[in-house]
């Protein structure tokens, strides 16, 4: 069986992402249609964002058409933690709806997407210890000949002391 990593693997989440962002940017008009309609494609519809999002009241009266809305304004910061928190909460939720009607990947795609990483990772691991082990050999030698050089000059400063003491 053959496997094409560009056709066969999904989607990364950044690039699900920028997708997401591409496809509702183009059709921002028609947003409201496409969440009514059953997807058949793998790309998640965020719902349009012209709803409102502030609570209804307890008090309002669910039969009637006007609804009361009471300002959501989070006095402290637990509360404001509380409401985040919520908030994550529902998004999770929705998305776990979502992503339920997708089919899970099959296992032969997956380890064969795990065997690739790990392969790659091992050659990328490998080749950079060897870089690594050469300029440090180079370093090495360029110590030890630099110590040479080293004592060689400092032989020589000595000698020329001595000629001087002699001479004087």
């Amino acid at each position: 069986m053959s496997f094409d990593l560009k056709t066969q693997l999904p989607l990364l989440p950044s690039a699900r992402k920028n997708k997401l962002k591409h496809t509702s940017s183009t059709s921002s008009n028609t947003a409201d249609d496409d969440n009514n309609k059953n997807d058949t494609n793998d790309t998640i519809r965020i719902p349009s964002k012209r709803a409102s999002s502030s609570p209804i009241s307890k008090d309002a009266d669910c039969s009637s058409s006007t609804t009361t809305t009471t300002p959501s304004t989070p006095t402290t910061t637990s509360d404001i933690h509380h409401n985040n928190h919520n908030a994550a909460v529902k998004i999770r939720k929705d998305q776990l709806k979502q992503l339920s009607s997708i089919p899970p990947i099959p296992t032969s795609i997956t380890t064969t997407m795990i065997v690739h990483y790990l392969s790659t990772t091992v050659n990328f691991i490998n080749s950079f210890a060897a870089t690594a082990e050469d300029k440090l050999e180079k370093c090495g030698s360029r110590i030890r000949d630099l110590d040479v050089k080293l004592c060689l000059l400092e032989s020589k400063l000595n000698s020329v002391r001595e000629e001087e003491v002699v001479e004087v």
